[in-house]
């Protein structure tokens, strides 16, 4: 169960050069955050792969979204990515849950009953568990 280790990097402008930077290396040469571009990187086999983030912030969600993806598959559970970190990503994810969902949500109604409506209208997803032979969690709604 190896490469499921996500990492945090920066690419910074240095003496007219760029230079991908660890988080300690930028904070001990005092970069300021706005500057240079973040990243996060994880390995696939041999090769380092990285996903270009917005900033610090995002970069920390992808980080976890991305833990969690590798971690899932060095378990055998399938995963479905949604959308990249990149532009349009939002489009790319309402795309996807439209080819997954393609009938349309129910309108919410007028009522004084807002928790009953809520639950009522609630949609489960399957969570398959591929490799795991004879288990009694096949399959699981949450």
């Amino acid at each position: 169960m190896a490469n499921r280790k996500v990492r945090i990097v920066r690419d910074v402008k240095l003496d007219g050069e760029w230079t991908t930077l660890s988080l300690k290396k930028a904070q001990k040469l005092k970069i300021p955050a706005p500057e240079g571009r973040w990243y996060i990187t994880w390995r696939e086999g041999r090769r380092i792969k990285r996903e270009q983030a917005r900033d610090h912030g995002h970069a920390i969600g992808l980080q976890g979204k991305k833990h969690a993806e590798l971690h899932a598959a060095a378990f055998g559970i399938r995963t479905l990515v949604v959308a990249s970190a990149g532009i349009g990503g939002e489009s790319k994810f309402k795309e996807t849950v439209r080819q997954v969902l393609p009938l349309p949500l129910p309108a919410a109604t007028s009522g004084s009953n807002a928790s009953a409506r809520s639950s009522a209208h609630s949609i489960h997803f399957p969570l398959e568990l591929s490799g795991v032979v004879g288990s009694p969690l096949s399959t699981q709604y949450f």
